[in-house]
């Protein structure tokens, strides 16, 4: 049997391996060895947020489901449980959607599910106050660029004052 050689095969693969880790940082990206190990530990982390991706976007629909639905006079429990007796069978991404964009929808179902009636309008209201609370917590401060604020105006006129009374004063009375 011949004697088989590894070569091509292992550098392949090493070529795949840190083409793959391209744009780490350091040696992470340059040595096999621990190109190699960060990809195995970076996929299991990709594995596993996959999932947590799912959960934590079902507790964001719950929070909508649950604000919006108090509104009517609901928890988030009765106002399920309330729409399960009424027979609506929509899923939590499609009622935390309606709560979100179409707030005349949504307090209809809070009033099938056995809440109070909601006027569509204090529900726009105060989703609308939500995004905007979220737009200025979001919302970038711009800091002035060296020479705009007044105190390095004052600075600036000071320097630029004693540079014009040096230029008065004649070369003889130096001496």
């Amino acid at each position: 049997m011949p004697r088989v050689k590894r070569g091509v095969t292992r550098h392949r693969r090493h070529v795949k391996v840190l083409k793959a880790a391209s744009g780490f940082r350091g040696t992470r990206s340059r040595l096999f060895r621990f190109a190699n190990q960060i990809l195995m530990k970076s996929r299991a982390y990709q594995y596993r947020d996959r999932r947590v991706r799912k959960r934590e976007m079902r507790k964001l629909w719950i929070t909508r489901i649950n604000a919006a639905s108090r509104m009517g006079g609901l928890s988030y429990s009765k106002f399920v449980a309330g729409l399960s007796t009424a027979g609506v069978t929509l899923d939590r991404k499609v009622l935390a959607d309606l709560a979100v964009r179409d707030p005349a929808a949504f307090a209809h179902l809070v009033a099938l599910a056995g809440g109070k009636p909601v006027a569509p309008e204090l529900i726009q209201r105060a989703a609308d106050q939500a995004i905007e609370a979220a737009a200025e917590m979001t919302e970038v401060l711009e800091l002035p660029a060296p020479g705009e604020t007044a105190a390095d105006e004052a600075e600036l006129d000071e320097a630029a004052a004693e540079e014009a009374d040096d230029a008065e004063v004649p070369a003889e009375a130096k001496a």
